[in-house]
């Protein structure tokens, strides 16, 4: 009988478990050691070098007298032809938080691929993506892949040379991974003999986080007096088994929860839903990426939430708490404009079956109630029978699924995306595959104004094109629909109306307001929801204190923050068990105010809305302004070697320098700035924190400072096309600071003009440069400074333009200075 602790398999049911894959693992699947793919590359290959064992000494040899690809041929060849066991085949039925493995063959995709739920992700070990579907399992092949092609620069990792490379890189893996808090680790299919496992295990052990990983197990038939002795030194318990043993003896135990994973996925989509038809890995997929509307469900609508500054779901809409608004239609083919409101728009999808490709664009200010519109918009169409998805936010969307969808339903259908410019890159994806497979779809995508312009850049806008329509909104509401929502919040007992003339007063303060929901907080009373906030805050444990100050904060600025970077920022600070940690956010009295999305396998955290927001900030750091500096450089420290992880940090503190309504100093911001520059491991991003440095330089008129900045990333050939964009204007800045008639005044001048000029070479359909030549020299004609050599660039700018950004563009441009 197994000696199988009931605690690990409860820790690989809730997905909290990684697997460490050796070559001893694969023996009964055709694999094997070191030793015997040696004496296998002897005997195919013909040469004259002494054999050696020890594969990583004979492999050395051989490259070292150019051998190197066909060493990996014969490595590939021998490999590919494997077949897993059927016990190891049993791998795929387990969610394991990511399978590590140093071995060459795919045997685990192979598993995975007859499997029909959980899927592996290939992640790159250097730059590993974090963002997962609750049934992706990430795979890291530390040692490389078979099913890549041969690559000079990127080889099988077989040599002495490869390995000792490997192992600086293993270390920084490691170190990230045990930041990441994953509390229990499996190592099968190894010996304490080989060098890998030991070279892992230092590395664990040389972190903080070590002691507190409190399950880690080694799986194997049987262990040497030496072995045991490691084991005792690495605190690793042994599970004396074979690893076919091992996957067999798991797979009986979890059957009965992967068939209710199964019934569950079958139960969210009922008999007669047009996706009831499909996988259930392809129905996850859907569901962990969109929202999908079931009838069947049971959908929460507590309209006090709504009201105060929450978010629409479906329960709202069918009990109809939204208000009808007012719209302009543009066709923006026809330019043709109609007025509709949000309770009718749904008629422009009404050729939805007929068409491919369309784009409805829904734009409207900030807090204007867009979100509601496309959930209103999307239940209207449900009701006609037609099928709507709204993409999750900051989902990370797998290609496939609208494919598998078409292929099932055989007709057009709406996918609905809120903010555009948070999850613009997925939208590329979506669009990229409804072309290329010719699927009838529209996308209705909202924005606010001001994102649209301004945000989104050409490039972008261009990849979206043609938007078929653009639905406009204003914050406004009829006096008819005022009634309403008097009559509305009165039935939930938000607001008590004594008399005609209140009422009156109350529809004019809504009617005439251009800020429904701050209008909406006086009228509900907010000092009542202030009080009520400080009470839920009181009571919370420190670290859910924190959790709050963050998440607030990032919202405040229209961000999600990720349950792991909270998670590894709040760790840096408080010693705390994350399951109660959990419960006191979600079942304590506080849950009103954050809210959890399952987004691939991970959570994100949000507050309730910025206004809620902003009352929490207030209430968690009542005005030191210190603590909330400190709280910001723990989220840098949480988030270091994680690309995307760095760029939405990046993007938090962007939203703070730009901020003028902002808590810090700027001395503060450059601290803040400094230390992400220190700290972050991928150069794109510390270009970025480097940028947005110089731009605060430019604010506060440091020209040396921000040139410095600008030129740091320009010569470094990073974020080149605003470094070189803002060098260019920063020395033009410069040069209205200096007396007209000196030289330096035109030596600045000359070199704002070349560096502008050296970024159109680069980047030809920028528009932006185009606006600060134009501003250049616009100046100098104002002021009487234009020379014959600026009149010579201005020639050869004009032709530029015209092939660049086009003729009527840049007459916008010059009409718009």
């Amino acid at each position: 009988m197994i000696n199988f602790p009931d605690s690990l398999y409860y820790k690989i049911k809730d997905k909290k478990c990684i697997l460490f894959l050796g070559s001893g693992a694969t023996v009964q699947s055709g694999g094997c050691f070191g030793e015997d793919l040696s004496r296998y590359i002897y005997g195919q290959i013909n040469t004259e070098i002494k054999f050696s064992k020890d594969l990583a000494k004979y492999t050395q040899l051989l490259v070292g007298s150019g051998y190197r690809e066909e060493i990996e041929k014969i490595i590939r060849k021998r490999f590919s032809k494997q077949k897993p066991s059927e016990s190891f085949r049993k791998i795929s039925s387990l969610p394991w938080k990511a399978i590590y493995t140093t071995n060459y063959d795919d045997l685990i995709e192979k598993s995975y691929e007859k499997q029909d739920y959980y899927q592996y992700v290939n992640e790159d070990i250097e730059n590993p993506g974090y963002m997962y579907n609750d049934n992706d399992i990430p795979l890291y092949k530390l040692n490389g892949d078979i099913r890549k092609a041969f690559d000079e620069k990127h080889p099988l990792i077989i040599t002495m040379t490869d390995l000792k490379k490997s192992k600086i890189a293993n270390e920084r893996i490691v170190s990230r991974l045990t930041d990441d808090l994953n509390d229990t680790f499996v190592f099968i299919g190894y010996s304490f003999q080989d060098k890998i496992i030991t070279d892992i295990l230092d590395c664990f052990m040389a972190t903080p986080r070590w002691e507190s990983i409190k399950e880690k197990y080694i799986v194997s038939p049987e262990l040497s007096e030496d072995d045991e002795l490691q084991l005792s030194i690495y605190n690793i318990k042994h599970i004396k088994a074979s690893s076919d043993d091992f996957f067999d003896y798991l797979d009986n135990r979890s059957q009965s929860d992967y068939q209710i994973k199964l019934q569950r996925i079958k139960a969210m989509v009922t008999k007669n839903s047009p996706l009831s038809g499909l996988k259930p890995r392809t129905i996850n997929n859907i569901l962990e990426c969109f929202e999908y509307y079931n009838p069947e469900s049971l959908y929460p609508s507590d309209g006090k939430y709504f009201y105060r500054g929450g978010n629409a779901d479906w329960g709202i809409i069918i009990k109809e708490y939204d208000i009808s608004r007012k719209l302009k239609v543009v066709d923006l083919k026809t330019k043709t404009c109609t007025d509709y409101t949000s309770y009718d728009v749904h008629r422009i999808f009404s050729d939805i079956h007929n068409t491919g490709i369309k784009k409805v664009l829904l734009c409207g200010p900030a807090v204007s109630g867009k979100t509601t519109t496309l959930y209103r918009i999307a239940y209207n169409l449900i009701k006609e029978n037609i099928l709507c998805l709204v993409f999750k936010q900051q989902a990370n969307y797998k290609r496939g699924i609208l494919k598998d969808v078409n292929q099932q339903i055989h007709s057009g259908f709406v996918v609905f995306i809120d903010n555009l410019t948070i999850n613009i890159g997925e939208i590329h994806k979506m669009i990229e595959e409804a072309t290329e497979n010719n699927i009838p779809i529209t996308f209705c995508m909202a924005t606010r104004f001001s994102e649209w312009q301004n945000s989104v850049n050409e490039f972008n806008k261009a990849k979206l094109e043609p938007v078929n329509y653009q639905v406009e909104m204003e914050d406004f509401i009829e006096e008819i629909e005022c009634e309403k929502l008097l009559s509305k919040l009165s039935e939930i007992n938000l607001v008590t109306i004594s008399n005609k003339a209140e009422k009156s007063a109350m529809i004019k303060k809504f009617s005439t307001s251009k800020n429904l929901i701050k209008i909406l907080l006086e009228i509900i009373d907010r000092s009542n929801i202030s009080k009520s906030i400080c009470s839920e805050y009181e009571d919370l444990s420190p670290e859910a204190k924190m959790a709050y100050g963050l998440v607030s904060q990032t919202y405040q600025y229209d961000l999600m923050i990720k349950w792991e970077v909270l998670r590894r920022a709040i760790e840096k600070k408080f010693i705390f068990e994350w399951d109660d940690f959990i419960k006191k956010i979600f079942k304590g009295d506080a849950r009103g105010n954050l809210f959890e999305e399952f987004l691939q396998g991970n959570h994100f955290i949000r507050g309730r809305h910025r206004y809620i927001s902003k009352f929490i900030i207030d209430i968690h750091y009542k005005g030191s302004f210190k603590n909330e500096k400190e709280d910001i450089l723990s989220l840098i420290s949480a988030v270091t070697e994680n690309p995307y992880e760095e760029r939405f940090i990046g993007s938090v503190l962007n939203a703070i320098i730009s901020d003028d309504e902002r808590n810090l100093t700027n001395n503060d911001c450059y601290e803040i700035l400094d230390a992400a520059i220190d700290k972050f491991y991928n150069s794109k991003n510390i270009a970025f924190i480097i940028h947005l440095k110089g731009e605060l330089f430019l604010k506060e008129r440091l020209y040396k400072d921000a040139l410095k900045c600008f030129d740091t990333n320009v010569q470094n050939k990073e974020n080149l096309p605003h470094s070189l964009h803002s060098l260019g204007k920063t020395y033009f800045y410069l040069a209205q600071d200096k007396e007209l008639n000196s030289g330096e005044f035109r030596n600045s001048i000359n070199t704002a003009l070349e560096k502008l000029f050296e970024g159109l070479e680069l980047f030809r359909y920028n528009e932006f440069y185009y606006s600060m030549i134009i501003s250049i020299f616009k100046y100098l004609k104002q002021h009487d400074k234009f020379s014959d050599l600026d009149r010579k660039r201005e020639m050869k700018f004009e032709e530029r333009a015209k092939i660049g950004i086009g003729i009527d563009k840049y007459k916008e441009l010059l009409d718009a200075k």
